[in-house]
């Protein structure tokens, strides 16, 4: 039997060229992308598989529930929880914060500006992390120990056995000597946690910030480990009288010492699985932009419909193919051929197929894996010991799901009808219609693809050019100041703004992906709190962030009360201070209109503020966060945490940020000053869709290629064999016009109605993607159109394509026997 199929497919290559190696691409191509498709799903989802128990380990995200507005869930936690999680949860195995920190590395003469993580002695054994050197159970017994990555540890030393080498880590302005005692092992998969180093929390750190003992202040992550799985959901329930029993205290508006006196009603705390922060950050505040589920889930699914359609082609040109072979099938059978064993002969020819098929499959994927690597942001590894077992095991179950229809049609025939027939059986009314539901489910599935990804792809680009309430072009933006001295601040201020090609500087705390510092609850004049968030800024802050001011004035050196002593001014004086609100305060706050808000007041704490003025709302942050309510004070004294934003003319982007880097470096030495503009800070908001947009157009483009190829076949085919209709029909007068519409009627009904049957399905999908995002952009039927336009297009040119040649023929040749 193997010598029969063998000697069958080799004789189908050698007779139907075209067709043959038509099946065999579409088939290769389909499991190429399906492989692709494969890796991209299994990486974003192996995200901390390299973690010992990430099931058993959470990271403790608090959920603020304000009336009337939606809950705003964040990944940053008081530390002033950390004691009391470890009192009250005895279940608890391990216990760590994590707070990220930039810093100047510093060994020898050589200098790095790294973001690392600062966290207490318990953080090895809450997340186990493992360690190419070292060992992590004491890697932070020591207060002055450090852990480097394996990256960092080249970096700086240039060697491989680091430990016992000195590094100086200089913070704010503080040096501190540090001994290295570890260097953490390569990830062997994506991971959400891949520190760069890891440290003790200074203890000046821990005197100095309120995160450690004031609830409504945080700097940080928590994180924590279960004995057992099941004891998360056990702790889960036990939150709400958790922060009734350790978070309450006097609802003062400014003590943020407690989160009021009923805790539990405003606030949930929530232990998210590590193995799920990946896709739950997508929704989650004050964390790195995690990855949309439902768009990796959707080109997981693209990869199949790419394969079902491959295999829909298979099928459709192998029925079609089929009178062709109706003769052999005749004499076999008239030799003693049993159906089974045709059947068997047919299924084991499929099979085949779809055998050499996964062989050019291999050989694409090895192709294009670096450039969809490059382009997805991923590492495609072909693992040739897995990777051609699950291929192998692909193309076999293409092969019979491709060969069962085919095999049960063809072994069919019967040799009495077939030897009496004038003319080759043309497969009956059955199997056009298959055929023609074969089309249309084909094109149904590219519509619908065609028509998310043309949408997915304008909203990635909506969401990188709109309106984000401030002119991001022409500016930069320095890391934190690493001083509290306002002396100091104003100085490098002074010099930045002397610098030629600067045309405005200003201080601030808010900044482009830099959007969550310090809330309050403000009182309305009606009574009611609302949580905002605080924003302190210098003079000359208008002219470099241009916002958009919808009512009132701005801050001007003719009103005293413009000038606050910052958050000082908020918790320590009665005030009176003007203020400028946002957009999104004005409906929080009930007032009417902007101009309504226009000199009213709200109160935080004892301090009364006057509203002279309403921004349209600023974005700093991603997409998919919704922009909070906003206080903006200007002030003269220090501003903590502050960054320089400047804006420049006339100067190239590079050469203004050596000029502010050499400036930067003659007044504080001891930290990098590396300014950034605006779409270096927050690239991070729009990589994950822009990367998933190119994956997904390249899915569009293989489902039409396939579509298209499938077409192709079937409009050959269906020319051969109505060829003695077409040159009886032009004898009797048909113009090459009538013959080209003949065809065109035969072949775009089905992708017509593809076409109609994908829209809704495409309309729902999108629409309930889009209400993921807080900006959007509205779902025009120019999507649909554009989609449905350019699918008939495509459809006619190939058919028209295959019967053209056949129209143009003289009638006498079209009648003569192929």
């Amino acid at each position: 039997m193997l010598k029969t199929i063998f000697g069958a497919t080799i004789r189908q290559a050698r007779q139907y060229p075209r067709y043959f190696f038509i099946d065999i691409f579409g088939m290769a191509v389909g499991l190429c992308f399906f492989m692709i498709s494969a890796q991209y799903v299994y990486f974003e989802y192996s995200f901390n598989d390299n973690v010992p128990d990430a099931k058993t380990i959470a990271r403790v995200d608090i959920t603020y529930k304000v009336p009337g507005h939606a809950p705003v869930e964040s990944g940053n936690l008081s530390f002033a929880a950390l004691p009391f999680l470890r009192v009250d949860f005895p279940f608890l195995a391990a216990s760590t914060l994590d707070r990220p920190v930039s810093v100047l590395l510093e060994a020898g003469n050589r200098r790095f500006s790294r973001t690392i993580e600062q966290t207490d002695s318990e953080f090895f054994k809450t997340i186990p992390l493992p360690l190419e050197q070292g060992d992590p159970a004491h890697a932070l017994d020591r207060p002055d120990g450090i852990v480097l990555s394996d990256r960092l540890a080249k970096a700086i030393f240039g060697r491989r056995e680091v430990l016992g080498r000195s590094i100086i880590v200089m913070e704010e302005g503080v040096k501190v000597a540090l001994t290295v005692t570890g260097v953490l092992s390569k990830p062997m998969v994506a991971t959400t946690i891949d520190p760069e180093a890891v440290m003790i929390i200074p203890q000046w750190v821990r005197e100095k910030s309120y995160a450690f003992t004031r609830w409504r202040s945080s700097i940080g992550s928590i994180y924590v480990r279960f004995r057992e799985p099941s004891d998360m959901a056990l702790a889960q329930s036990q939150t709400s009288s958790f922060l009734s029993r350790r978070a309450s205290g006097p609802d003062s508006g400014n003590d943020d010492r407690n989160l009021g006196l009923h805790p539990e009603k405003t606030s949930l705390l929530t232990f998210v699985p590590l193995s799920e922060t990946h896709f739950h950050d997508m929704v989650v505040e004050d964390t790195s932009d995690g990855a949309d589920r439902g768009v990796v889930d959707s080109l997981g699914l693209t990869g199949i419909f790419v394969l079902i359609l491959a295999i829909g082609n298979s099928v459709n040109l192998s029925t079609a193919r089929s009178a062709l072979r109706a003769r052999e099938v005749a004499i076999r059978k008239t030799l003693g051929a049993t159906r089974s064993a045709l059947f068997i002969q047919f299924m084991g020819e499929s099979v085949l197929q779809a055998l050499l098929s996964a062989v050019l499959a291999l050989s694409f994927f090895d192709l294009v894996s670096p450039f969809v690597s490059s382009m997805a942001g991923v590492k495609l590894n072909v693992d040739y010991e897995h990777t051609i077992l699950i291929l192998l095991i692909s193309a076999v179950a293409t092969g019979i799901a491709a060969g069962v229809y085919p095999a049960l049609v063809l072994s069919a025939y019967r040799p009495a009808i077939i030897f009496s027939s004038a003319a080759l059986p043309s497969g009956g009314r059955l199997e056009g219609k298959v055929r023609k539901v074969l089309i249309l489910v084909q094109f149904s599935i590219a519509s619908v693809i065609a028509i998310c990804t043309l949408v997915v792809n304008k909203q990635a680009n909506f969401i990188r050019t709109s309106d984000q309430g401030y002119t991001a072009k022409g500016l930069l933006v320095s890391p934190q100041i690493p001083a509290s001295d306002a002396n100091v601040q104003y100085q490098l201020l002074d010099a930045v703004r002397a610098i030629p090609g600067v045309t405005a500087a200003t201080l601030s705390v808010l900044e482009p992906n830099v959007s969550t510092v310090s809330y309050f609850d403000a009182k309305t004049a009606r009574g009611e709190n609302i949580h905002v968030l605080t924003d302190v800024i210098s003079r000359g802050y208008d002219v470099v962030y241009l916002p958009h001011l919808l009512a009132g004035r701005w801050f001007d050196n003719f009103h005293g009360q413009d000038n606050s002593q910052g958050w000082d001014g908020l918790l320590a004086s009665p005030g009176p201070y003007n203020i400028i609100i946002n957009s999104r305060t004005v409906s929080a706050a009930g007032f009417a209109s902007p101009a309504a808000a226009i000199g009213q007041s709200l109160t935080i704490g004892s301090t009364r503020l006057y509203i002279i003025g309403v921004e349209d709302d600023v974005r700093f942050v991603s997409p998919h966060e919704k922009v909070r309510p906003l206080v903006v004070l200007q002030s003269r004294q220090n501003i903590p945490a502050a960054v320089i934003t400047i804006r420049f003319a006339g100067v190239a982007s590079r050469d203004m940020q050596e000029r502010l880097k050499t400036v930067w470096n003659r007044l504080i030495p001891d930290a990098e000053g590396n300014f950034e503009t605006v779409a270096d800070r927050t690239s991070e908001f729009y990589m994950n869709g822009q990367r998933q947009g190119k994956l997904a157009i390249a899915g569009s483009i293989m489902t039409f290629v396939i579509a298209g190829i499938g077409l192709y076949g079937l409009a050959s085919l269906s020319s051969v064999q109505r060829r003695h209709e077409i040159g009886i029909r032009k004898a009797l007068g048909a113009r090459v016009g009538d013959i080209i519409i003949l065809m065109l009627r035969g072949f775009l009904f089905p992708v017509s109605l593809a076409c109609m049957i994908a829209c809704p399905f495409a309309w729902s999908l999108m629409r309930a993607w889009l209400s993921t995002f807080s900006q959007r952009i509205a779902l025009s039927p120019a999507y649909f159109l554009v989609v449905i336009g350019l699918t008939l297009g495509f459809a006619a040119l190939i058919v028209i394509g295959q019967t053209l040649r056949l129209a143009r023929m003289e009638p006498a040749r079209a009648l003569r026997r192929p």
